[in-house]
């Protein structure tokens, strides 16, 4: 599963807006920080309108794809360093860190990552599920950024 489909995509970029102006001289390449692309399209005005909106989209594309990726792994630290205090206060123990890690990192796996992974997660109730069996629920809930179990 995707970044788009898991909620976590960033969108820094327009695409539309960039295909758009992708019909003015230059104006998809330069809204898409292709400088040089963007002057090459000036000099080759009015023939340039044949690509320059596919560039201008595919360039937010993937300005949104870098935007994102720095997002999850900005939030996965987060969430890595929550469970690491977790397990350093003993609030957690070896395999319920093991789970809650593995669990995250399904969360903010890359795009590539088809979301098929043995493990599934569901942040209500931690429960865990690998390979058609289901293990314990340990209640957590996550408060002012951090874990911590319910009783």
């Amino acid at each position: 599963m995707g970044y788009e489909a898991k909620g976590l995509a960033i969108e820094e970029k327009s695409t539309g807006a960039a295909t758009a102006l992708g019909l003015l001289p230059g104006g998809g390449s330069f809204y898409t920080r292709q400088y040089g692309a963007g002057v090459l399209d000036l000099l080759l005005w009015p023939y340039s309108v044949l690509w320059d909106p596919i560039n201008g989209y595919n360039g937010a594309q993937e300005i949104n794809y870098h935007a994102t990726v720095a997002n999850c792994s900005k939030l996965k630290n987060t969430d890595m360093l929550d469970l690491d205090a977790l397990l350093m206060t003993k609030q957690v123990d070896n395999s319920q860190y093991m789970f809650k890690k593995r669990a995250i990192e399904n969360k903010y796996g890359s795009i590539e990552n088809s979301g098929n992974s043995q493990a599934t997660y569901n942040e209500k109730t931690s429960v865990i599920k690998e390979a058609g069996k289901e293990a314990e629920p340990i209640k957590m809930e996550r408060i002012n950024g951090s874990w911590g179990e319910i009783n």
